[in-house]
């Protein structure tokens, strides 16, 4: 994001200056490409680079995510500053007149949103499977080649042909638009780019409860998002607004994207139960694996569909609003780009680093409707083109509609949340007020929206269960008790004189526990979540109070990059991570992951893996035995 943000700002400016336009365009696909195809050797030596650093000048936390967000910046910025300069060196080249600037922008627009779409879709579904990480940014480095190469070849091809010189063409004074009020849409701009991805983290972590954390559902909920946005832009370049009411049609946009959002609220306890219903249409087989991603589609493009469809209008608007002069029309859509942009970095930060933890799900978006309703609200008033009477009854009515909704409508029922209903194929018959009923035995006696995912404790019956992202990870059954129990029992028993010991994973802590009450001398835990570690407190009695132990040492950090730069060597590695399928987890199954681990055992050293048979068909757990076996060199199943 920052990347694009930055592209927009500088390649914008430079798109005004720069006398062939296609030339230029050209170049930036080439040089995208040629940064791409570079990328997974610039990820590997970074690598050695992070383990270095982290190692070598002994940083704390803060220091080890500065580190990361360096080697992250130094490889990303370049291609990504690149494609955020394609569509004004585009629009730049595109507009000869400036009445038609706000339908070439939504016109361009909603092409690039519709190309995010279906390489979202190719990506999660596709290509990563069939040829891997490296082949895929192979792949997608030659498209752009293919691009840059295209187009420069038809420039010096056609040059005879001469490129439309831009002439100083704007529109009337009486036509255009106050320097207050460009910079009134260019700050409204930005808080909409800052709601857009508050709606969009809280809407993928709340689907992720209902369709499962996995790969790819994110896809699908991406795609989701941008098909909306794709709507929109679509819709606003058919049929664009005159001059004189286009800022109170950006004005309208913003009031409706949280009318929408008020509109659907209400509904999304029922998700799970819909879901549940939609899914059980045919039997959840491989063979329909596909007929099951459509549904998931269709339950998050239900979701979005209103409030995107809006968003997507809301930057082509902006942009016929702030650029008049053809010669600046690259710096001035660049700008638009730049501020709405710069608007999702701040979102995505201060969404899920301070609100989601703060205010949780659903005040989230309620603060994002407050904020969006304020931005239409002002752009009301400032507007010239309607009556105050108006104003003030549209004013009324919609914070009536808020206020009325915050009164009238109750919390989520949490409970919904952990029906699993992505996992259980039952209850198809059920009418939404049974699937309620049959959820009453359960009582939420801890639930937090974390910065990493949603953890919630269920007692059932006095059976507790741990849920990340709705999915149980840990409970007190008894199957799961045997399994949490004996991936420390084992190992210790099997080789008793074991004094260091690493944990992946804390999960209830029932394997830290049995762990520690043998005669170990320390204990690294690594969990990456703070809200799994707060829930804890609800199994300690299960667990022998094991966080409590002087001889446990917890680390709140991602599994991987600890065991690359914690240089110490271990007796004894515990790894129990979620199953495969859950976004994220599937790099705890890697071979680069096993290597690491092997690497960080002492010479005689033990390493515990569980797998999963259940949710896993047998070409899966040979793959995952496979890969293990190929690192270490003696193993037992």
């Amino acid at each position: 994001m920052g990347g694009l943000a930055l592209g927009s700002f500088w390649i914008g400016r430079l798109a005004d200056k720069v006398r062939d336009k296609l030339i230029f365009y050209g170049l930036a696909e080439i040089a995208i490409a040629l940064f791409c195809v570079c990328t997974p050797q610039l990820f590997r030596f970074s690598k050695n680079i992070y383990i270095i650093a982290s190692r070598d000048l002994s940083v704390g936390p803060v220091g080890i995510t500065a580190i990361k967000f360096l080697i992250g910046a130094l490889i990303i910025l370049p291609p990504t500053i690149l494609m955020g300069g394609t569509l004004p060196i585009l629009g730049k080249f595109m507009t000869h007149s400036a009445s038609i600037r706000g339908k070439i922008v939504a016109r361009l627009y909603y092409i690039n949103s519709f190309g995010a779409v279906v390489g979202t879709v190719l990506a999660g579904f596709c290509l990563i499977y069939y040829f891997g990480l490296e082949r895929s940014i192979i792949l997608a480095a030659f498209i752009n080649l293919s691009i840059g190469a295209v187009v420069i070849l038809s420039r010096i091809f056609y040059r005879k042909v001469p490129q439309p010189e831009l002439l100083p063409q704007e529109e009337s004074p009486l036509e255009s638009f106050s320097e207050r009020i460009k910079k009134i849409s260019l700050g409204a701009i930005f808080l909409s780019g800052f709601t857009a991805m508050l709606y969009e983290i809280v809407w993928i972590r709340m689907l992720s409860t209902v369709l499962g954390a996995s790969t790819y559902s994110f896809s699908i909920m991406l795609a989701a998002f941008i098909s909306g946005i794709t709507i929109g832009s679509f819709l606003i370049s058919r049929r664009m607004p005159g001059t004189k009411h286009t800022f109170l049609f950006f004005g309208v946009c913003e009031i409706l994207i949280a009318i929408g959002l008020i509109v659907s609220l209400p509904f999304y306890e029922r998700l799970p139960f819909l879901f549940l219903k939609f899914s059980d249409i045919f039997s959840r087989k491989p063979e329909t694996f596909v007929f099951y991603s459509a549904v998931k589609f269709m339950l998050s493009f239900i979701v979005m569909l209103l409030p995107a469809i809006f968003l997507g209008m809301t930057l082509p608007l902006v942009s016929k609003i702030v650029s008049r002069k053809l010669e600046f029309l690259g710096k001035k859509v660049g700008s638009v780009f730049a501020f709405n942009t710069t608007g999702n970095i701040v979102g995505v930060l201060v969404s899920g680093l301070v609100l989601l933890p703060t205010l949780g799900l659903k005040h989230t978006l309620e603060l994002g409707i407050a904020i969006n309703l304020l931005i239409g609200f002002v752009i009301l008033f400032m507007d010239k083109n309607l009556l105050l009477r108006i104003k003030i009854y549209l004013v009324f009515a919609c914070c009536v509609v808020f206020f009325a909704y915050k009164i009238i409508v109750p919390d989520w029922n949490q409970v919904c949340f952990t029906a699993q209903s992505f996992r259980h194929s039952r209850g198809a018959k059920d009418t939404f007020r049974e699937f309620l009923k049959k959820s009453k035995d359960k009582k939420i006696l801890f639930y937090k929206d974390g910065q990493e995912a949603t953890v919630s404790v269920v007692d059932t019956d006095g059976t507790l269960a741990l849920y990340i992202n709705g999915k149980a990870d840990a409970s007190t059954t008894e199957s799961d008790m045997a399994t949490q129990t004996l991936c420390a029992e084992l190992p210790l028993i099997l080789k008793p004189d074991i004094k260091d010991v690493l944990v992946v994973g804390l999960g209830s802590g029932v394997t830290c526990g049995s762990a520690l009450l043998h005669p170990i001398d320390d204990l690294d835990l690594v969990e990456i979540s703070p809200s799994v570690v707060d829930a804890s407190q609800y199994f300690s009695q299960f667990n022998y109070n094991a966080l409590r132990d002087k001889r446990l040492h917890l680390y709140i950090e991602d599994a991987r990059t600890f065991v690359q730069r914690a240089g110490k060597k271990y007796d004894l590695i515990i790894n129990e991570p979620s199953n495969p399928w859950t976004s994220g987890t599937g790099t705890l199954f890697t071979v680069e992951y096993f290597w690491d681990c092997l690497n960080s055992l002492k010479e005689d050293g033990l390493m515990v893996q569980w797998i999963q048979t259940y949710e896993m068909n047998d070409e899966i757990f040979e793959m995952i035995m496979r890969t293990f076996c190929s690192v270490f060199p003696e193993v037992t199943m």
